[in-house]
């Protein structure tokens, strides 16, 4: 029984082992971090920018997270599955998620506005495509709306900062190993927390 709870536990453990945040959780510029790829056991550093957005469509608007990042490097630790379109990679473009896109009534190349608490304008973007998450990373990634990191950091108003760096660790590092080093490495307002995955919330 033990070796099948560890089994799945491990199919729904995050790729993403830790984050590096802000202590205050706003946004940091990633010049503030020394190279955490070159680390012992990192994979991967993803920077990612999440703000709270208004999305509108017409007389429709709904209240959602939307996340800036290299969509490219995030697919490879998201299981998304393209429902039509294409991922957003260039400026000026947001994949949407299927619910979300369905109560706006969009297809991919509709034209959107995003507002956030901070930014006194709506930003016009086109939806590139439409995106669906598999059922264990719906709960961990949130997002409603995917889009570059340049794109999400301006809704912030906080150009070319991010609000997280994902640390992806190597198979076989140790967690806590790891985790020790680039806390040690890291400037004192910026801290290192654990990544909550579906595995984690499985286990009690």
């Amino acid at each position: 029984t033990h070796i099948q709870v560890q089994s799945i536990d491990t199919t729904f453990d995050s790729p993403v082992a830790m984050e590096v945040i802000a202590a205050d959780t706003s946004p940091f510029s990633p010049g503030d971090v020394p190279d955490l790829s070159q680390q012992p056991g990192v994979a991967a550093v993803i920077p990612v920018f999440r703000v709270f957005t208004k999305v509108v469509a017409d007389r429709k608007d709904v209240r959602c997270l939307t996340t800036g990042t290299d969509l490219q490097k995030y697919r490879a630790i998201r299981d998304f599955t393209l429902l039509s379109g294409r991922m957003a990679t260039n400026p000026g473009e947001m994949s949407l998620e299927a619910s979300v896109a369905e109560y706006l009534g969009v297809e991919p190349g509709a034209e959107i506005r995003l507002g956030a608490r901070t930014l006194p304008w709506l930003l016009t973007g086109k939806v590139a495509g439409i995106y669906k998450l598999s059922a264990a990373d719906s709960v961990e990634e949130t997002s409603a709306v995917m889009t570059t990191l340049a794109d999400a950091s301006k809704l912030g108003r906080a150009p070319g900062k991010v609000t997280a760096l994902q640390i992806v660790l190597q198979n076989r590092a140790d967690e806590a190993a790891v985790g020790e080093r680039i806390r040690a490495s890291l400037p004192r307002h910026l801290i290192v927390t654990k990544s909550a995955s579906v595995g984690d919330l499985s286990r009690p």
